[in-house]
């Protein structure tokens, strides 16, 4: 007899998955709690660097005594029936089919983002970033690239337009007034962000749906919905949220890619995320670079193992290529060469990344870029969720707990870290509703802050101390939400609106 041989067949997603080591959610957490938790800043700069945090130190020692007073207290006498009330929360929070759940949660964060949009900002624009960038996208409505420069260009010319030979156009990457240019036809650019705001929040529940769990998912969905760094960006008129919503549809595109069995499933999400990323770069192409190169990265380790899947990363690197093709053409006709960019012909070469002088003539050097990274999670630690408790010192919490890193922990590490990393090397500091540049990185952080009470009571035996860890992140959204506007207060949503 014979033995018959087996058939070779491709693995399947599920048995490639691997399971990680955890030093990637170690070595994030370290960093993080450098950056964001010690006041670094305050220590590497000269002067009084943050002078603020000393007193939202105070106020979070308070409020952490409070509200582990009351949930440990709660837990110890009650364990049995918060875990039943969070069972029927549960229950009811799964009873939405996920598109309809998926649906509601667009619709919520529409909804608060327009009104934020409105109680803050009035439904206009405030900044000179928004101003310039309307003017580009009223010259593209009216089937413009550019205006026709002044007689006396240096009677109308702004510190973000700029003339070069006779054309007078603004700094900004096209992308970001294109999509403007879509409100300003439609009488409605105070709804654009709002409904991009919408699609990033199906975008996070999607994702983590095929990344963690069904009920992480809708937790972060609802914690995207609260959030009030992303609600009053998403109330502007700056591109940041664009780049947002179209940096999230490409991570969901890239868990079904991951997830695809077939080759028409991977050939169209590949589409979908060539697609996005590339719309991102004609936005914010500093953001896009740091997205794609993770995921690109993560799908080439992953076609090693599945070779069928190389076509649908060609289809991808064309469908991005389509919209870059078009920020080349586009820069091409308006400054006169398709690699140049409207902020670099401006401003000079300083005005590139990197340790050197800037346009403004000060030296940016590595212990500048440190403090920047520093002050942004710092700022961050109040911004994200108006919590009386620092932020960052939630995310760090969770990757502590964390037993073990998954592949999608490792990507979603890796895009934190690069914008960390990478806003650092960058000159300019600049901040708008808080560290705008982490901006993009927000989903990131709202998941990580989902799946901290999960990860805390993997490690936790004691039935009140596990019933204590449920009861945490309702009570700082409650506070948060409810908290009136005083004084010094460094936390609550209306203070800081």
């Amino acid at each position: 007899m014979t033995k018959r041989k087996k058939k070779r067949t491709a693995p399947t997603a599920p048995a490639v998955q691997r399971r990680e080591r955890a030093w990637p959610l170690r070595l994030t957490a370290l960093l993080l709690a450098v950056l964001g938790v010690i006041p670094l800043a305050n220590f590497v700069t000269v002067g009084v660097g943050l002078p603020w945090w000393n007193t939202a130190v105070r106020q979070w020692l308070v409020w952490l005594l409070i509200v582990g007073i009351i949930a440990m207290g709660l837990g110890r006498i009650a364990h049995e029936k918060i875990e039943a009330a969070f069972v029927r929360g549960q229950r009811v929070l799964l009873a939405p089919s996920a598109r309809t759940f998926a649906l509601l949660a667009g619709v919520l964060t529409c909804a608060l983002s327009l009104y934020f949009g409105w109680r803050v900002f009035g439904l206009q624009p405030v900044v000179g970033d928004e101003f310039s960038q309307r003017w580009q996208a009223h010259l593209l409505a009216n089937g413009h690239l550019f205006a026709r420069a002044e007689p006396r260009p240096e009677f109308f010319s702004t510190v973000e337009t700029l003339e070069v030979d006779g054309r007078w156009f603004a700094q900004f990457p096209i992308g970001g007034p294109a999509l403007l240019a879509l409100g300003v036809l439609a009488r409605a650019v105070w709804l654009l962000n709002p409904v991009l705001a919408g699609i990033a929040a199906i975008a996070l529940f999607d994702f983590t749906r095929h990344a963690v769990d069904d009920v992480t998912a809708r937790v972060s969905a609802l914690l995207f919905a609260l959030c009030p760094f992303v609600l009053f960006m998403a109330g502007s008129q700056m591109n940041h949220m664009a780049t947002m919503a179209a940096t999230s549809v490409a991570l969901a595109a890239l868990s079904r890619w991951h997830a695809a069995e077939t080759a028409s499933q991977a050939l169209r999400t590949g589409a979908v995320i060539g697609a996005c990323l590339g719309v991102a770069a004609t936005i914010r192409p500093f953001d896009a670079t740091v997205v794609a190169a993770v995921m690109g990265v993560f799908q080439l380790r992953y076609i090693r193992l599945q070779p069928w899947r190389v076509r649908s990363l060609v289809v991808q690197v064309v469908a991005g290529a389509v919209p870059v093709l078009v920020l080349l053409a586009v820069n091409r006709a308006t400054v006169g060469h398709a690699f140049s960019f409207a902020y670099d012909v401006l401003n000079g070469p300083e005005h590139r990344p990197g340790f050197h002088n800037t346009p403004l003539g000060f030296e940016h050097t590595p212990l500048r870029g440190l403090y920047m990274a520093s002050a942004y999670l710092m700022k961050l630690d109040v911004g994200l969720f108006a919590w009386p408790v620092p932020a960052v010192l939630v995310v760090v919490i969770a990757l502590l707990a964390i037993l073990r890193a998954s592949r999608w922990d490792s990507v979603l590490l890796a895009m934190l870290v690069g914008f960390v990393v990478g806003y650092a090397v960058y000159w300019s500091e600049s901040y708008f509703v808080g560290p705008r540049f982490l901006f993009t990185a927000a989903p990131i952080l709202v998941l990580y802050t989902a799946r901290m009470p999960g990860a805390l009571r993997q490690r936790i035996q004691a039935p009140g101390r596990r019933a204590a860890v449920l009861l945490l992140i309702p009570l700082w959204l409650l506070i948060a939400w409810l908290s009136p506007p005083r004084g010094n207060q460094l936390f609550g949503v209306r203070g800081i609106a």
